[in-house]
């Protein structure tokens, strides 16, 4: 893969982290990596908080903070960030979950280079 290491190892660290803050203790989060079809892809899943359905489109919005993140640190821009950096990469993020209280998952897709 040809990409900005640094820019992507902060969409990493904006997924890993949301996903440690939307778990309760003792919760778990997973990390895993493929590639096939010409992408790589990393995928961060919880078993936390879960997104409603409505709202999976909405949480990439700048500012967009879900009602179930009162409380929660941040200001609503990471996720933004994160998939604009994805889309420079010619990749892109998607979440995930079956509903409330059930996790959610997010990939983050992006070309390989020729031949990987």
């Amino acid at each position: 893969m040809h990409v900005d290491p640094d820019r992507i190892s902060q969409v990493l660290t904006n997924l890993l982290g949301n996903a440690l803050t939307q778990t309760r203790s003792g919760g778990m989060v997973t990390v895993t990596a493929g590639a096939g079809d010409h992408t790589a892809w990393v995928e961060v899943a919880d078993n936390g908080r879960g997104i409603h359905d409505d709202e999976l489109d909405r949480i990439f919005e700048r500012f967009y903070r879900g009602p179930d993140n009162e409380g929660s640190p941040g200001r609503g821009l990471g996720l933004t960030i994160a998939r604009g950096i994805a889309r420079a990469h010619g990749g892109d993020i998607v979440a995930s979950s079956p509903g409330p209280g059930q996790g959610a998952t997010f990939r983050v897709s992006l070309p390989s280079a020729p031949g990987g």
